[in-house]
C-alpha cells in the first residue's frame, strides 16, 4: 500500500489477482476512501511494492513472480490508472508465482528524490549479493530500456 499526499490518493496491490487498486482519500476525513476506476493489471505477476512520484500523477508497481519487473501508470483522479507506454521493464530474477523467497526476490520500489530515476531493490541469493535495478525516467514518463544494476552483476 502506498499513499500520495500531493494527489490525495492511496494505491494497493492485490497479489492474488495481479492487480492494483486506486482510492481517493477524503481530505476532510482521511479515513474515508473511495475507489477510483477499476482494478488494473500490475503488468506482471505477484505485485508487491508501489511508488508514487512526488506529484502523485505517476504510480509504478514492482512485480516479483515469474513475470517480474516494473510497470508504471498515469494516475487520474476520475478514471483511475492507465499504463504508461514504454514502462514495462523486466528484472530477470527467475522466480515463481508466488515467489519462493525471501532470497532472490524483488523487494521494494521507490523514485529518486528528484524523480528522475526509478529504483527497485532485489534480495541476493548467497553467496551472490542483492542489487538495485535503476531506470532513468524520461520526460514523457517512459523508462530507459536498459536497467543499470548497482552493484553490477558479475
Amino acid at each position: 500500500m502506498k499513499a500520495s499526499a500531493n494527489a490525495s490518493m492511496l494505491a494497493t496491490v492485490n497479489t492474488g489477482s495481479n492487480t492494483i487498486s486506486l482510492f481517493a482519500i477524503d481530505k476532510k476525513n482521511p479515513t474515508s476512501l473511495t475507489a477510483v476506476g477499476q482494478p488494473i493489471s500490475s503488468g506482471g505477476e505477484f505485485p508487491q511494492s508501489l511508488a508514487f512520484n512526488e506529484a502523485g500523477n505517476m504510480l509504478c508497481a514492482l512485480n516479483g513472480g515469474a513475470l517480474d519487473g516494473v510497470q508504471c501508470f498515469s494516475v487520474n483522479s476520475t478514471s483511475g490508472l492507465a499504463p504508461i507506454a514504454n514502462t514495462r521493464r523486466e528484472i530477470g530474477i527467475n522466480q515463481t508465482t508466488p515467489a519462493t523467497g525471501p532470497a532472490g526476490t524483488a523487494s521494494h520500489i521507490i523514485f529518486s528524490e528528484d524523480g528522475k530515476q526509478l529504483i527497485a531493490s532485489v534480495k541476493g541469493v548467497p553467496p551472490t549479493p542483492g542489487f538495485l535495478a535503476v531506470w532513468d525516467v524520461n520526460s514523457d514518463g517512459s523508462l530507459t530500456l536498459h536497467v543499470a544494476q548497482l552493484p553490477p552483476n558479475p
